[in-house]
């Protein structure tokens, strides 16, 4: 099935999703956007690693690690670790949506978004735009409320997240408030839910 410049197909992406997807804006390459399989574990990790590894900020090892930390840890959301595929069955594209406590509390109801990994010869087509989109309208599909996310404004922005402090939300310490955003999935989804953003939780991340 094409959807709006993308195939959107197969592994727990329900109808709905697809028809709100259809309505998207045209102009990405055909691909397949889809829940990770297992055996694609490794070639996602490599993915990840490669795509971080060239950037001013990371040398690729914290977010593989990330990666797999979540994959072992009880915050893991196996349906929300998201791949895109290319017309020729490569992976080009991974973003993981994944349970998210604050102050220990509610992590059945807000989600991470870390990390969002596109291949650079496919970067600036608006793959990872279209991953986020897909991820969030799942999560809001499956209950939860909101996402945190930390990561430029203006690129987050585009789909829909806030400066935390929007939600009464507070931040760790070292942690960069401008750059942490929120979103809420249903209107006032972070109503009644309070606490402090500490990524501490992951020994990489530490």
């Amino acid at each position: 099935m094409e959807i709006a410049g993308a195939i959107c197909s197969e592994n727990n992406i329900p109808d709905s999703i697809r028809k709100r997807y259809a309505k998207r804006n045209k102009g990405v390459r055909k691909m397949v956007i889809r829940t990770e399989k297992q055996e694609e574990h490794q070639i996602v990790e490599d993915l990840v690693y490669d795509v971080f590894k060239g950037t001013k900020f990371s040398d690729g090892f914290l977010e593989k690690e990330l990666v797999k930390e979540i994959r072992s840890s009880r915050f893991y959301v196996p349906e929300l670790s998201i791949v895109a595929v290319s017309d020729s069955g490569m992976i080009i594209g991974h973003i993981m949506l994944s349970k998210f406590p604050l102050s220990g509390k509610n992590e059945d109801k807000v989600l991470l978004l870390s990390p969002v990994s596109v291949d650079p010869s496919y970067q600036k087509q608006g793959i990872g735009m279209k991953m986020i989109e897909t991820g969030l309208d799942m999560a809001e599909e499956m209950g939860f409320r909101g996402v945190i996310v930390e990561g430029s404004p203006d690129y987050y922005g585009k789909t829909g997240f806030e400066n935390h402090k929007e939600f009464g939300l507070t931040a760790a310490a070292g942690i960069p408030g401008d750059y942490l955003m929120a979103q809420e999935l249903i209107k006032d989804g972070f109503r009644g839910i309070e606490g402090e953003i500490d990524f501490s939780i992951y020994k990489c991340l530490a």
